[in-house]
């Protein structure tokens, strides 16, 4: 028996001993940080903008009334950045709650998937005038703002995840009110007026697609995008023999609305922000996972190195801007094809444990957000499609055959399809190629008139 204790404590002190060596080789190999690296030329975000009249307008779009609805903006952008201690008339102001002016709330103009926003749009004028009605001093405001179609975000002076962004509460409102003067002078049977009211929607989408800097921004600029079409589609249902003049209403949108790279750099900035502030205060990131080992790795600098993180997460940063450089298509194929592996969580790391494991955590998966940004183009080009098979005077029966013959890329073609006899235009959104069950990712079944 004694033979046979020794023996277990020979083996307890030799695995120790194993144990000691490869923790001190752990040790050595964490003890090191890379050298920082540049930030890469493509992840650089261009000068800082201070923000123009209409960015802080539609920040102010709920001032009281009497009040400047720029000023009131621009104060509460100083607010949400500034202690309320050391600007308490910011604060005030952006905290102001009496007199301001009603803004949406539901009706027909808040319609949204699953419901067939067409058919709602085209059949009740009623309930958009009874809905457009108290908003006279919101419409006052939003036509007012456009007087400078210029939209250029101020960016924060700390870039963090905490960091806050801007409202888009003014910018929602706005795209409702002109789409629902459009809708009711269209049922009025009034073309001019809807027309101008189109071009004042179409004007404040452009704006805010080529000047948001965000992926929020423009996420809300895609859904505000999708209202603006449905609209069109609804007036196209109504007055067919207006098709012609609704075309440039469907027209491309700005060049940089479909360009990815300048919303990666953004959230690489915010991301990196955020990881660099945890790096140097061993708080925030610790306290999500909840696990005082990342707090002692952070104190010590052992199996958590900043600059190895940082230079891992720019590569992945890199090889997105670099594959939106191709083409938003480009981006989309990847991602899809990466939301489609299965998730093998997290990995552990021989060198930089932990910081390797903040990095599977910290990678987002973009996979909808370019879905969003291509159904956004694939929604416009529909739309156009069918104010020209309108236009054209198409035949029903002749509708799919026009189809092929418009040169359509093979992808886009192959999502829309002309069924109930030439009646219905059917597309396929990319987001349909996700899992889950969000409504967005049906089908979009649009009404051609005959």
């Amino acid at each position: 028996m004694a033979a046979v204790w020794r023996g277990l404590k020979l083996g307890m002190l030799a695995l120790t001993g194993v144990l000691a060596v490869v923790g001190l080789a752990w040790v050595a190999s964490n003890w090191s940080d890379d050298p920082p690296s540049p930030e890469p030329e493509a992840l650089r975000l261009p000068p800082a903008s201070t923000g123009s009249p209409l960015f802080f307008k539609l920040q102010g779009v709920q001032a009281p009334v009497g009040e400047s609805p720029e000023t009131t903006g621009r104060k509460a952008w100083a607010a949400l950045h500034t202690a309320a201690a050391s600007a308490p008339d910011a604060a005030a102001s952006a905290a102001a709650v009496g007199n301001k002016p009603a803004l949406f709330q539901g009706g027909p103009l808040s319609c949204s998937a699953p419901q067939d926003c067409q058919k709602v749009l085209s059949e009740s004028p009623e309930k958009l005038v009874q809905q457009l009605q108290p908003l006279a001093v919101l419409g006052e405001r939003c036509q007012q703002a456009l007087a400078d179609p210029r939209y250029e975000e101020p960016r924060a002076p700390a870039m963090t995840l905490n960091t806050p962004l801007p409202s888009y509460q003014g910018a929602v409102n706005c795209g409702k009110w002109f789409r629902g003067q459009a809708l009711v002078a269209a049922h009025a049977g009034d073309a001019a007026q809807t027309l101008a009211h189109f071009t004042h929607s179409r004007q404040l989408i452009d704006a805010l697609l080529g000047g948001t800097e965000s992926l929020i921004g423009k996420m809300v600029a895609a859904a505000i995008a999708r209202g603006h079409l449905e609209a069109l589609t609804a007036v196209a249902l109504l007055r067919p023999a207006w098709s012609a003049q609704l075309q440039p209403l469907a027209a491309p949108w700005p060049a940089d609305a479909m360009d990815a790279r300048r919303w990666i750099a953004t959230e690489r900035a915010f991301a990196t922000g955020s990881i660099k502030s945890a790096f140097t205060t061993c708080e925030g990131f610790m306290h999500e996972f909840s696990d005082r080992l990342f707090w002692l790795a952070c104190k010590t600098g052992i199996g958590w190195l900043p600059n190895a993180t940082l230079g891992v997460l720019d590569s992945f940063w890199l090889a997105h801007a670099q594959r939106a450089q191709q083409g938003l298509q480009v981006a989309l194929d990847h991602a899809l094809a990466d939301a489609k592996r299965p998730d093998a969580g997290l990995h552990l790391s021989w060198r930089n444990t932990l910081g390797m494991m903040l990095v599977d955590v910290a990678k987002p998966g973009w996979a909808t957000y370019y879905a969003r940004q291509a159904d956004m183009d694939l929604q416009r080009q529909a739309v156009a499609l069918l104010l020209t098979v309108q236009a054209q005077r198409v035949p029903p029966a002749e509708r799919n055959a026009w189809l092929d013959r418009q040169g359509l890329a093979p992808q886009l073609r192959a999502r829309l399809n002309f069924e109930d006899g030439g009646t219905v235009l059917r597309s396929l959104p990319w987001q349909a190629e996700l899992p889950g069950t969000d409504p967005r990712r049906n089908p979009w079944r649009m009404l051609a008139a005959v």
